[in-house]
């Protein structure tokens, strides 16, 4: 007898994936910035050579753009690369970015972080 998967089985969910909530801020960024610059998902992914639902899974949260096509999508969007890196770092890893920019993160913001699940760090 044959075993049906689950097709989403393994997909990130926001119950168990700590990054998710934040993957989803990169993707808001992202889509505010396609339709500023008129492009549908379909436009956009053919100027960057992918499928279109590889767009959608990165708007929604699912996918996360790998550092090196951060200068292609920039590009694509018309934004200037710096502005883009500080922006995806932001919400790709607060972390690091609020040790880089202190003062660009509000103590609120701070506060939402999610520490790293097993962190053995002693307070």
């Amino acid at each position: 007898m044959a075993v049906i998967a689950n097709p989403l089985a393994g997909r990130a969910t926001r119950d168990r994936d700590i990054g998710y909530d934040h993957r989803r801020a990169a993707g808001v960024y992202i889509a505010e910035l396609r339709i500023r610059r008129g492009f549908s998902q379909r436009e956009l992914a053919k100027v960057l050579g992918v499928v279109n639902t590889a767009i959608s899974a990165i708007e929604l949260g699912r996918n996360s753009v790998p550092p090196e096509r951060y200068e292609e999508l920039a590009d694509a969007l018309g934004v200037p690369h710096r502005t883009f890196a500080k922006v995806m770092l932001k919400h790709t890893n607060p972390w690091l970015f609020a040790m880089l920019y202190p003062d660009e993160m509000a103590p609120e913001e701070l506060n939402t972080i999610p520490e790293r699940i097993m962190d053995d760090r002693v307070a």
